[in-house]
């Protein structure tokens, strides 16, 4: 039995989470663009900035598209969701006030739920 660390696919988005060293890199989306075999950390594209960063597999969260179900949980579980849903009809996502903290959860829940992983440039615009 072998403790190699799993690996992700070239290409395939994540989200980071859990750094401690960059703790403004936290949720921001990301994606795989290869593993370094010396250091065992995928070799990831943070999008906000265009730098390359190598992360544990721990600090990375896979996404995949949003399941219906996820996204009824989420809208019955969050106060602010008319204000996302109404902000997303409107195109105004990106100009959004994220100090309002219930909006910041639900687009966080969101994210990382999957709800923008087939549009990683709206996924960019809110992280």
């Amino acid at each position: 039995e072998t403790d190699a660390p799993a690996r992700l696919e070239k290409g395939q988005r994540v989200i980071s989470q859990g750094l401690s060293s960059a703790k403004h890199l936290n949720n921001m989306p990301c994606r795989i663009m290869g593993f370094n075999e010396d250091k065992g950390r995928h070799i990831v594209l943070f999008t906000c900035d265009g730098q390359q960063r190598l992360l544990k597999a721990e600090n990375l969260q896979p996404l995949q598209p949003i399941d219906e179900a996820t996204r009824k949980e989420i809208r019955a579980t969050e106060p602010a969701y008319a204000k996302f849903e109404q902000l997303l009809q409107e195109g105004d996502l990106g100009f959004a006030d994220f100090g309002d903290a219930e909006l910041r959860r639900v687009v966080l829940r969101l994210l990382r739920a999957g709800f923008w992983a087939e549009n990683p440039s709206v996924m960019e615009e809110v992280a």
